[in-house]
């Protein structure tokens, strides 16, 4: 019977987005590691004010992702008054589906056999990639860089996880 048997299995994995980081370094070393090098600090932006308005699908337009104007820098040998991280400016959440089907069929009394098919990322969600610190590996955090808040390297691919695939086998037992 081809019909019935079958046998599924699921493993979801769904996990919220990590916090992400700013800084307000704007590549200069006197402005991030007074230590030249031996220890990076890094230095926060200031924070202004405003509601996040968070939306990733900016990310893929090469559009800010939130709302840049609620930083400012601080300045040279200022610290910055943002706090390390804000729970409401997170990376997007990390969601994955993986499932597996399995059937026994019976070929006599000696013979039978199993197929099995497994599929990795069902849903073809694709995941942005994470980074160092937690942050976004293509996405940039520095308020003085000129793509604060967007894709830093939009040409490059940032995907974090494997686009869907699926794998079969069939063992024949005897």
């Amino acid at each position: 019977n081809l019909t019935g048997g079958w046998k599924l299995s699921m493993v979801n994995y769904y996990e919220s987005g990590t916090p992400l980081g700013l800084n307000s370094c704007g590549g200069h070393q006197f402005n991030c590691d007074p230590l030249i090098g031996n220890i990076f600090v890094g230095n926060r932006p200031n924070f202004v004010a405003g509601n996040f308005n968070i939306n990733w699908n900016n990310f893929y337009k090469g559009l800010p992702v939130f709302n840049t104007s609620a930083f400012s820098a601080p300045g040279v040998w200022t610290i910055g008054n943002a706090a390390p991280f804000y729970n409401g400016l997170r990376a997007p959440p990390y969601l994955d589906e993986d499932l597996a089907l399995s059937k026994k069929f019976f070929f006599g009394e000696r013979f039978s056999g199993e197929l099995t098919m497994q599929f990795y990322n069902v849903l073809n969600r694709m995941l942005l990639s994470t980074g160092p610190g937690g942050g976004l590996a293509c996405f940039s955090g520095d308020v003085l860089s000129g793509t604060f808040g967007r894709a830093d390297s939009p040409g490059n691919n940032c995907q974090g996880n494997q686009p869907r695939r699926g794998q079969a086998q069939f063992k024949v037992y005897f």
